[in-house]
């Protein structure tokens, strides 16, 4: 916990927060809110302008991401920590890899799964077994070269949640709020 709170005191100081702002965040291992978070992307690219802000999982971690457009027309690619707000990860990218990269995540993104498979039907039906609600949209997708189907289910509660279920063996994964938090 020491090392922690050095990390984020030096990375908070960094960037012009003053350590009362930084403590507080580090002894509650609170989660930045996505304002927060902008405020620490920012102070990293001054003058740039943030196109798209995200909190993901990336190589298997919780990040927010950001990118940002600088003045001279490429894109900053910044990963924060979540909770200190501390650059985990930096890159530049050109227009064109930033087109590549967009076609990528769009081939990447899964398609929708034929919901009158049988094998569909019963991935859904484990994953209202898991979280009560109705179906929205099931799509398959794959983590970790695994194949998934990933069902959208709307609670009761009107919120949105997002269950993955093993292709190969039916088995419930994560169960995930649309929004990110996990169940």
């Amino acid at each position: 916990m020491r090392l922690t709170s050095t990390v984020a005191l030096v990375a908070g100081l960094t960037l012009g927060l003053g350590a009362g702002q930084v403590s507080a965040q580090t002894h509650h291992a609170k989660q930045l809110t996505e304002a927060q978070a902008r405020v620490f992307a920012q102070k990293l690219v001054p003058g740039g302008t943030i196109q798209s802000a995200e909190l993901e999982k990336e190589d298997g971690k919780l990040i927010y991401s950001f990118d940002i457009k600088t003045a001279d027309g490429k894109t900053e690619e910044l990963w924060l920590d979540p909770v200190t707000g501390a650059l985990v990860k930096r890159e530049t990218e050109t227009a064109e890899q930033e087109a590549a990269e967009a076609a990528q995540d769009r081939a990447a993104e899964g398609h929708a799964a034929d919901r009158t498979d049988p094998a569909v039907q019963r991935a859904e039906a484990a994953a209202l077994k898991r979280k009560p609600g109705t179906v929205v949209a099931t799509k398959i997708d794959t983590e970790d070269g695994a194949a998934k189907y990933e069902v959208r289910i709307r609670d009761r509660h009107n919120k949105l949640w997002n269950v993955d279920v093993d292709q190969a063996t039916g088995r419930v994964g994560e169960v995930e709020h649309a929004g990110g938090d996990e169940d």
